[in-house]
């Protein structure tokens, strides 16, 4: 996991995260990339997060992950925390991350 550095994000200004990744070896079927989000009110848990499927190849991939459509991105956000791939033995090479309105 990737923790971020202390935040004080207003979430009703940036709702989505953009990441370019690569996995090598290939990630297994099923894996998914995994953002979770601490708030001023509440750590970083297992119902405060969005997830989206990896690619099952090599290739470099750029994904967009809706945190503004889930419920508990409402409170100032303090910390994100990325799970880029589940899969054992992977390297995991993110190019780029970066929050967009």
């Amino acid at each position: 996991a990737i923790l971020s550095e202390w935040l004080d994000h207003d979430p009703t200004a940036l709702k989505t995260i953009e990441i370019t990744l690569t996995v090598t070896p290939a990630p297994a079927p099923g894996a998914d990339l995994l953002v979770f989000w601490e708030t001023e009110r509440a750590p970083i848990n297992s119902r405060a997060y969005v997830q989206v499927p990896l690619k099952n190849d090599t290739d470099e991939h750029v994904y967009r992950l809706d945190l503004g459509a889930h419920a508990r991105w409402r409170r100032r956000v303090r910390r994100l925390r990325i799970d880029p791939c589940q899969s054992a033995g992977r390297t995991i090479r993110i190019r780029r991350m970066r929050l967009l309105p």
